[in-house]
């Protein structure tokens, strides 16, 4: 038996070293944590031709801190423990980004948390 399990559906790396798969967490499959990617605003302050969101400056869409925490809620009951991907458009445009990621990271203390931008703002 090969010492390697093939997994189609890993973009990056679709093959997993039995170990990893032996030493699994709970509620992972094949030893990776699940993933979860919450849009919360459809505006950029760019307008990238390859967007894989089609996101720029007028796209309408902003998820409001009632809905997000309504999403959290449901991740918590379920004691998420794996990937919260917070994602776009352009994250840092939204006006609860903070309140956003503090009840998130109040709410799911064994997610990790991942918040996408495009680093416009660092300098």
């Amino acid at each position: 038996m090969s010492d390697l399990i093939k997994c189609n559906h890993l973009k990056t790396n679709p093959e997993i070293p039995l170990e990893r798969v032996r030493e699994k967490k709970e509620n992972t499959v094949y030893g990776i944590d699940p993933k979860i990617t919450v849009r919360i605003i459809g505006k950029c302050n760019f307008c990238c031709p390859a967007c894989s969101t089609f996101s720029s400056g007028d796209r309408p869409g902003i998820l409001s801190l009632e809905e997000f925490g309504r999403i959290i809620d449901l991740l918590a009951t379920a004691r998420f423990q794996g990937l919260l991907h917070i994602s776009g458009g352009e994250t840092t445009l939204h006006p609860n980004l903070e309140a956003m990621i503090n009840l998130a990271s109040r709410n799911l203390p064994d997610a990790k948390i991942i918040l996408f931008t495009n680093g416009d703002w660092i300098g």
